[in-house]
């Protein structure tokens, strides 16, 4: 995924709203900390479809095979 802007997170703010999806980004990088799963948008409208990715340094996502 290419951001947009210097912003991460505002990219899959956009991209989550934009598919309706919650996209749920677990940041190993953020291991033990409150940071490490994080959620975009983080309250959606309704009840959308959840997408999980893992991320090393928040800028290279991987979709993780469960």
């Amino acid at each position: 995924m290419t951001c947009l802007s210097s912003h991460p997170q505002i990219d899959m703010f956009i991209l989550g709203y934009s598919l309706e999806v919650k996209i749920k980004v677990f940041r190993l990088f953020k291991f033990n900390s409150r940071d490490f799963e994080v959620c975009y948008p983080e309250e959606p409208l309704r009840d959308w479809p959840e997408i999980s990715l893992l991320t090393e340094n928040d800028r290279h996502y991987h979709i993780p095979v469960f």
